[in-house]
């Protein structure tokens, strides 16, 4: 009957201890979890914030280059070299390859 007593007493410890490493174990799983999905959200955020998010350089730099590029213009007066649009720029390249 001792011997009996003394073996519950070691199934019951058995079972204890394989629900501690079980819990530790589910326990490190949503740790690791959870730290993922942070440094996901991090990414996520320095995506928004630095990467997609336009420098306000670049609006005016735009402006600039699209009135170069459909304007008419002076590059060097003393040279006698002008800017067309590129349009009519392409548009005459294009005739002078097909003659």
């Amino acid at each position: 009957m001792i011997k009996n007593i003394e073996s519950n007493h070691g199934l019951a410890l058995t079972k204890i201890i394989f629900l501690a490493v079980a819990g530790l174990v589910v326990l490190a799983v949503v740790i690791a979890f959870g730290k993922s999905l942070s440094v996901l959200a991090h990414e996520r955020e320095y995506r928004r914030d630095i990467l997609e998010a336009p420098a306000p350089y670049l609006e005016e730099l735009r402006d600039r280059e699209t009135k170069i590029l459909t304007s008419y213009g002076v590059v060097d007066s003393a040279a006698q070299r002008y800017h067309i649009p590129i349009d009519l720029a392409m548009e005459q390249l294009a005739a002078r390859a097909t003659q």
